[in-house]
């Protein structure tokens, strides 16, 4: 193991010795929150839970704010839950009167060519 000019440790090879190179965001993440702050939360935490308590045990609250309540103990007590997006899109586009063009069978770069001759025929037809 050699130690280079800048005071890295390097294997033989040259390449960084195990365990000594950086990542390249180190100490970029979220600080860590101060003990005494962190003590403060803790201590008002069971506040929140009392209320949380009172809101939802309290028949003349509205119930939107009721529900609320309960979401937000299920929340912090199971997590949230997750949520599915559907990324499926229509491809296909109305050519003419009744012709319908299926543009999934297009591989990615045919279907970015479309896209700009797409807009340029849009593009002259609006010059018209």
């Amino acid at each position: 193991m050699k130690t280079d000019n800048s005071g890295v440790k390097r294997d033989n090879s040259g390449k960084f010795a195990t365990g000594t190179a950086k990542p390249k965001n180190a100490g970029r993440g979220r600080k860590k929150t101060p003990p005494d702050i962190k003590a403060a939360f803790e201590e008002l935490s069971h506040s929140a839970v009392d209320v949380l308590r009172k809101i939802l045990n309290d028949t003349e609250a509205k119930p939107s704010d009721r529900l609320r309540a309960a979401e937000c103990v299920l929340d912090r007590h199971l997590g949230k839950p997750q949520q599915s997006v559907d990324l499926s899109a229509i491809a296909s586009v109305t050519a003419g009167c009744d012709d319908v063009i299926d543009l999934s069978v297009l591989t990615d770069d045919e279907l970015g060519l479309f896209g700009e001759l797409y807009e340029k025929a849009s593009t002259q037809t609006e010059m018209r």
